[in-house]
């Protein structure tokens, strides 16, 4: 009697007529699937007075869509024990869901309702734009995040790939319904569009939905982003509140389409573990910092290698000679 192997599959891409792809991985041996969908769209590809909407697109999709409403969008969701979520960064916007493998072709087509459906109905965007301002504040006070933004503008200048995913205050109180309809339907096109699922699934299934959900959507052409020239140098800001320096600082690396691992590689045996030099010497040996952290972050137009740390400002120059140390 033959036996359902539990080895994992290939991934097998599939690439629909207007440009969709449809990437999927069949793991067997798990009960769960993940479905996801990616749209190359993000605070990169938004002009200075639409910064941000990206991000207010990604909270709009879930208030309700051309048959569904917010709450109907939830329990369909919740019915299933799928988890639902979304992200928006600064080159691409992805949606998610979670659930048991059997569900993955269901996960989709709730997916395509979102992502491709969405009306942004005018009384919840008034109701959300509130929420987005508070997220807004929350953020523009987190002296870490703000460290981080400085650190993206010393990097790129006014290049796109430095703006904020969270965008202005400005322009959140600005948007129009009218904004977010225009700006879908400049982006979200078939060109920019990846569906993926992996776990434990049935892969022609979730083809056949895929191709159901967004095989209609229109072609577009790939978005693309010019790599920004690499400026460095230092900003700082005065924060009221807070009784700790946050220091972020890096170089340029590779961009995501030279596939290079190297920075990866290298933040990794730099800052991943306690046993880490960046742990060790800046926290275990001197006592300099209680949080410390090393990425390597990629986009498709650039990359940086980042070191991020939190210290007192009478140690702020040892940490900084620390830290040289390590890189030189």
């Amino acid at each position: 009697m033959a036996t359902k192997s539990s080895q994992p599959s290939t991934p097998q891409l599939v690439r629909l007529s207007n440009g969709v792809q449809v990437l999927t991985l069949a793991l067997p041996h798990l009960q769960t699937a993940s479905v996801s969908v990616f749209v190359r769209c993000g605070s990169a590809h938004e002009r200075p007075r639409l910064n941000g909407i990206g991000h207010v697109i990604e909270h709009m999709a879930f208030k309700g869509t051309a048959t569904r409403d917010a709450r109907q969008i939830n329990l369909d969701a919740e019915r299933l024990g799928a988890e639902v979520n979304a992200h928006t960064d600064k080159d691409h916007t992805a949606f998610h869901m979670r659930g048991l493998g059997e569900h993955a072709p269901r996960l989709v087509r709730m997916l395509g309702d979102i992502v491709r459906h969405a009306t942004f109905p005018e009384a919840e965007f008034v109701h959300e734009r509130g929420v987005l301002l508070h997220e807004f504040t929350e953020d523009e006070d987190d002296p870490m995040s703000t460290a981080f933004k400085l650190f993206d503008r010393a990097s790129w200048g006014q290049h796109p790939s430095a703006q904020p995913v969270i965008g202005t205050r400005a322009n959140i109180e600005r948007f129009s319904r009218d904004d977010l309809v225009g700006q879908v339907a400049r982006h979200y096109t078939g060109a920019n569009v990846v569906v993926a699922a992996a776990g434990a699934i049935d892969a022609e299934a979730v083809q056949r939905e895929a191709e159901a959900a967004f095989g209609s959507m229109p072609a577009g052409t790939p978005n693309t982003l010019a790599a920004p020239a690499w400026l460095g140098g230092l900003r700082h800001r005065a924060m009221a509140g807070s009784s700790q320096t946050h220091l972020v600082m890096g170089f340029g690396i590779p961009a995501m389409q030279a596939d290079d691992p190297t920075a990866a590689v290298a933040a990794a045996l730099l800052g991943e573990g306690m046993s880490s030099p960046l742990m060790d010497q800046l926290r275990e040996q001197h006592g300099l910092v209680y949080y410390a952290a090393c990425s390597a972050d990629v986009i498709d137009s650039a990359g940086q290698f980042v070191i991020a740390a939190s210290t007192s400002p009478k140690q702020l120059d040892a940490c900084l000679t620390a830290l040289a140390r390590l890189i030189t």
